[in-house]
């Protein structure tokens, strides 16, 4: 169900407006300039954080999304690998791999998340912050923002391949509702902008 928050009712009457008023003009284009640092200035904020409380969060946050993808080991193809995300237009980046950890004797998957490394990681996924977004939500197909170079794959292809058909698969119906709202918010503020 789909509750119509006061940011929705705001964002339809400013955009069902004509620009014939200047007022609703200016408010329009402040807070689709606003909406739109949002993301790029909280990811500079986070930058600024220590790293190591960078990838605690990180981490914590995927293993918390990725909960039933750990638990049925669709990660596994990471395990030993490192997969670079680099937001381009921050810029920011964070590295991804998947180990084993024994805990009361059984063995079960866990996200490693850091913000260095000390080798070149194995494949990277580099593009903006709108880019990564409109994946997020389904919006764009990773495959055509590749062909449209908003996308960069480098390293390993197989690797990519099979993080690209992760991506593809992956059902977000179980991430938090408000982070899927928020990410779709943005993006379709981003889609009408000008």
């Amino acid at each position: 169900m789909n509750k119509t928050t006061p940011f929705d009712m705001l964002w339809h009457k400013l955009n069902s407006q004509s620009c014939s008023n200047p007022l609703i003009c200016i408010a329009k284009k402040r807070l689709q300039h606003q909406l739109l640092a949002l993301p790029k200035d909280i990811t500079k904020a986070f930058a600024r954080l220590p790293s190591s409380f960078q990838s605690w969060v990180a981490q914590t946050t995927l293993s918390n999304l990725l909960s039933e993808q750990i638990t049925d080991e669709s990660l596994r193809f990471l395990e030993g690998h490192w997969l670079a995300i680099i937001i381009s237009d921050v810029p920011y980046q964070f590295f991804i791999s998947v180990r084993d950890v024994e805990h009361s004797g059984l063995r079960k998957q866990s996200i490693v998340v850091k913000t260095q490394i000390e080798q070149e990681p194995d494949v990277t996924f580099s593009g903006d912050i709108d880019s990564l977004v409109s994946i997020a939500v389904r919006e764009q197909d990773p495959d055509t923002l590749f062909f449209q170079r908003k996308l960069l794959v480098t390293g390993n292809t197989e690797l990519g391949l099979q993080v690209k058909n992760f991506l593809d698969e992956l059902d977000t119906s179980a991430f938090p509702s408000v982070l899927l709202c928020a990410l779709k918010k943005y993006n379709d503020v981003m889609q009408t902008a000008p």
